[in-house]
């Protein structure tokens, strides 16, 4: 049974993809082949199982916020202060959720390579799911960040990197992967 989020989004797919698609030609400056009809029904194909399977993923929770921004449109950075040194910060958080108690988790999508695992964050690789559960928790003050996971998107699958479960010397949680975040 899928949320009314996802019957939405799948059947404005195919109508949202076409607009896309036909415009993608002179936006990306290429010349459409006979491939160009291959691929386009081959992304709406991943488009459809990455929403289905996100939202089988997703019980419970619903979105609030989508590409939320900080640090641009107009909007003032976040600053974090870290000894003597003050780090200014702008992104755009892709989604964010909030569970019916209130909880809050983010999302952040993606569609390249990288492996999205607990050592990327532990070397220091992949800081961004972090910093935006920091960001929504602290200086957006949208509830308390439990969750939060990078989304392959060509993978329709959630990444092996959780805040949720992420532990580091001793401590848990979001909070564990906070500090690493700030420490790198």
């Amino acid at each position: 049974q899928r949320s009314e989020g996802a019957e939405s989004a799948l059947d404005l797919l195919d109508f949202i993809a076409t607009a896309v698609f036909h415009d993608a030609p002179r936006r990306e400056g290429f010349r459409p082949s006979p491939l160009w009809e291959i691929e386009k029904a081959q992304y709406i194909q991943t488009l459809r199982k990455t929403i289905e399977q996100l939202d089988a993923n997703s019980a419970g929770w619903t979105p609030i916020a989508f590409e939320q921004q900080f640090g641009t449109a107009g909007l003032p950075p976040v600053v974090i202060i870290i000894g003597d040194e003050e780090v200014r910060l702008r992104g755009i958080i892709d989604r964010v959720d909030r569970y019916g108690n209130g909880d809050i988790r983010v999302i952040d999508y993606k569609t390249g390579g990288g492996s999205l695992e607990k050592a990327d964050l532990e070397r220091g690789y992949w800081l961004q799911l972090p910093i935006y559960g920091m960001v929504a928790q602290y200086a957006m003050k949208l509830g308390q960040v439990v969750d939060g996971f990078y989304w392959k998107i060509n993978a329709a699958s959630p990444s092996a990197l959780k805040l949720s479960t992420f532990k580091h010397l001793g401590s848990e949680g979001p909070e564990a992967a906070y500090d690493l975040a700030l420490d790198h």
